[in-house]
């Protein structure tokens, strides 16, 4: 895997290092998908749930239907997309089984949402400007963008030990992807205090933030 990255281009590593640094500050920011008890979402802990009682809009899905024909038919390599979802759900309601809440797919909403971001403004960055490209959209840019609500958080996955664990800082982000997007972040919060305060006041008109910020707070 190490080897494949080194091999990416720049600006691909700087994505993926955006997103790993995403989900190590973000890891407890999860939603499961399907009928859970607030006592599991407070403990995150392995908890086993009727299969019946997994709602089918989850249960219809590619990893879905796995685990339904894993859990139904074990001893069988069975092709869950060819199988008729309709016959699964009867076979489900009499089956008395029960799974694993940690086989079912968790949603990171946060996570998705400043990985959105990044691709709109890459879409912007290749398409915009009557699709002829807007260089005013850096890739720093739309990395600092990515991980501007990152200091001060913790990086969950730099100790075992919660006491051990860093702090981002934007010296570690500086470390990780350089002073530019440092500068990026702190320009993009001054705009976007500047946008909330204007915003707060009715005074949208008398606003004035670069381009591309603008394009970032949209």
């Amino acid at each position: 895997m190490g080897a494949k990255v080194s091999a990416c281009p720049a600006e691909i590593r700087k994505l993926l290092r955006a997103y790993n640094l995403l989900v190590a500050t973000r890891d407890d920011q999860r939603v499961l998908i399907g009928q859970v008890s607030r006592e599991w979402l407070k403990s995150e802990s392995e908890h086993f749930l009727d299969l019946a009682r997994v709602p089918d809009g989850v249960l219809n899905t590619v990893r879905g239907r796995q685990i339904v024909c894993d859990t139904l038919m074990p001893d069988f390599d069975a092709d869950a997309e060819r199988m008729a979802f309709e016959s699964l759900v009867a076979q489900i309601r009499d089956s008395g089984k029960r799974i694993s809440s940690n086989c079912l797919a968790k949603l990171e909403p946060s996570i998705a949402a400043e990985v959105l971001l990044g691709v709109m403004l890459k879409g912007v960055q290749k398409y915009g400007n009557r699709r002829r490209g807007s260089s005013i959209i850096e890739d720093d840019l739309i990395i600092a963008a990515m991980i501007r609500d990152t200091p001060g958080q913790t990086d969950r996955y730099s100790a075992v030990m919660p006491a051990n664990r860093r702090k981002i800082s934007e010296t570690v982000i500086a470390g990780l992807f350089g002073e530019n997007v440092c500068r990026h972040m702190k320009a993009l919060r001054e705009s976007y205090r500047s946008f909330l305060t204007h915003y707060q006041q009715g005074q949208c008109h008398a606003l004035k933030l670069p381009r591309a910020h603008a394009n970032v707070i949209a």
